[in-house]
């Protein structure tokens, strides 16, 4: 599947289909000044040196509410853990240290990740997926981007939910 899907209480926003690619964000600005493209979506790399993954999509549609997923959608395979990184005594000590440091004013805002690997024994459906987010952490604004220029061309799918249950997936197709 090709295409990104936010959702969010109030509004939703979702993409299908890739008119063109963009592989920065300076490229991707400039068409959307010049109007060369009405609307692009995707991803944006935490580190600034990293791939974006931007798209100027086929087909685009904006509701109001959050999205609601067809009745169609496949079942959701079940999944293993495979890998917590860091393990969850290390992480939440960070965060024990993070708290510490915030509550002396160090910093204002800080973002304490961990990764979980998950494996399926049949592909995930990104939509399944979404709709699973949403009926579960509907205040949580699901977001998800799939492109085949994400992961180095192998076609990857990016999810983050924020600012309630703040987590992220990758699903990555071998």
């Amino acid at each position: 599947m090709d295409g990104f899907l936010l959702s969010r209480a109030d509004r939703s926003v979702h993409a299908i289909g890739t008119r063109r690619l963009f592989s920065d964000v300076a490229t991707a600005s400039t068409a959307l000044r010049r109007g060369k493209a009405e609307l692009i979506v995707g991803a944006l790399p935490f580190d600034p040196d990293g791939a974006v993954a931007l798209t100027e999509p086929e087909n685009v549609e904006i509701t109001d509410g959050a999205w609601e997923a067809p009745d169609d959608l496949p079942d959701l395979p079940s999944v293993r853990m495979t890998a917590q990184i860091p393990l969850p005594r290390i992480h939440v000590a960070r965060v024990r240290s993070l708290i510490e440091r915030l509550e002396l004013g160090e910093f204002d805002k800080v973002v304490a990740a961990r990764r979980v690997a998950l494996e399926a024994d049949e592909p995930i459906d990104p939509l399944s997926l979404a709709a699973r987010m949403i009926e579960r952490h509907p205040d949580a604004r699901p977001t998800h981007s799939t492109s085949a220029q994400q992961k180095n061309g192998t076609g990857a799918t990016r999810w983050s939910a924020q600012p309630l249950n703040c987590w992220s997936v990758c699903v990555a197709r071998p």
